[in-house]
């Protein structure tokens, strides 16, 4: 189903973008909104997570589902492959039982004396996709994760949650191998060569990112950048593939993509055009080449930027409420997004180019 030449990089055209199509639709897997969903590194897989307490699982080159496993107990908001591409990390997120919420009752004490499954921690968990089973639990945030990131080349990840921290791990053991504290709600990213590791808050009405090098991140970070274009908290930091850029997405009724030099935090160019009046946590990404930025929106439609000027280069619709997960597939020529149902796109191979 993918679009690909074996051994050569695909190249992203502007004509290929604009001809991009529904493949595959996947409707009725989730019964509520996917809020996170992700490519493993060789892009032949594809995990969302959604707010019904569902992880589902896909083959991006069979454009098959393979599996689903609920994880109603936990939930999961925020899903990332490691770097094995048979389990995936899951922060944990409260799901109330549908029943539950149209009783009226919000969720805690009340949503367990009605049987709702309930959150009672703020663990990250490791599951196994093919045991279908949690691994390892990861415990020390004391309020929900909101955003991880996965180093490349070893088996380290960055996790950033409510309570104000940031903590770096080994995902061979329980423990964080250490943790720092940050102002508001922070959003981590790690860059394509895995040594340099950035975080993104909001403090006194400006965006502050600090860069550290994780082989001595004990030592502070090397350079702070600061941003005054949004005083809103960050829900999306994303280093480009070829580590030139920083995106920077935030949940606001005028949203902005910003994309920043990762080098000396100057503003690249702004990405606009999309809705969000209800301020979701919309997800935002580069594709493959780093030529191109998606992001989901309000309006149940999914924009595409082209990186270097933030000019619109195409709008896809087709999905039956708005869409907080989105994303490029690392390797082949494709998009993956998703409302409530799960979308694959991809263009007229005629359009494309190998480099």
């Amino acid at each position: 189903m993918t679009s690909a030449v074996p051994g050569a990089q695909v190249r992203m055209s502007q004509a290929a973008v604009r001809s991009l199509r529904k493949t595959k639709v996947f409707k009725g897997v989730h019964g509520e909104q996917i809020n996170s969903l992700d490519f493993s590194s060789d892009g032949e897989r594809l995990v969302c997570a959604g707010d019904d307490g569902l992880v589902s699982v896909y083959s991006a080159a069979e454009g098959t589902l393979l599996k689903t496993i609920p994880v109603k107990r936990y939930g999961c908001g925020v899903i990332r492959f490691s770097n094995h591409k048979s389990a995936v990390l899951c922060a944990s997120k409260p799901v109330v039982d549908a029943v539950v919420a149209a009783a009226g009752h919000g969720g805690g004490r009340d949503a367990a004396l009605y049987g709702a499954p309930v959150s009672w921690d703020d663990n990250i968990r490791y599951l196994s996709l093919s045991e279908n089973k949690y691994i390892r639990y990861f415990r020390g945030h004391r309020a929900r994760v909101v955003s991880l990131a996965v180093t490349p080349n070893d088996d380290s990840f960055m996790s950033a949650a409510l309570d104000g921290t940031m903590r770096l791990w080994d995902i061979r053991y329980p423990h964080c191998a250490g943790a720092l504290q940050i102002r508001g709600r922070p959003a981590v990213a790690v860059d394509p060569t895995g040594l340099v590791a950035a975080v993104a808050f909001s403090d006194l009405q400006k965006l502050v990112i600090k860069l550290y090098d994780l082989r001595k991140w004990d030592e502070g970070p090397f350079i702070d950048f600061e941003s005054t274009i949004t005083t809103s908290e960050p829900t999306v930091l994303k280093f480009s593939g070829d580590g030139r850029s920083l995106l920077v997405g935030t949940a606001e009724p005028n949203p902005r993509i910003q994309l920043l030099d990762a080098f000396n935090g100057q503003l690249q160019t702004l990405c606009r055009g999309h809705s969000n009046d209800q301020a979701y946590e919309l997800d935002a990404g580069f594709s493959a080449d780093s030529e191109f930025v998606v992001s989901g929106s309000e309006d149940a439609t999914v924009h595409i930027w082209e990186r270097a000027t933030g000019q619109p280069v195409h709008v896809l619709s087709g999905h039956s409420t708005h869409l907080r997960a989105v994303a490029f597939n690392p390797q082949y020529a494709m998009l993956a997004s998703a409302c409530q149902n799960v979308v694959f796109w991809q263009p007229d191979p005629a359009a494309l180019e190998y480099v």
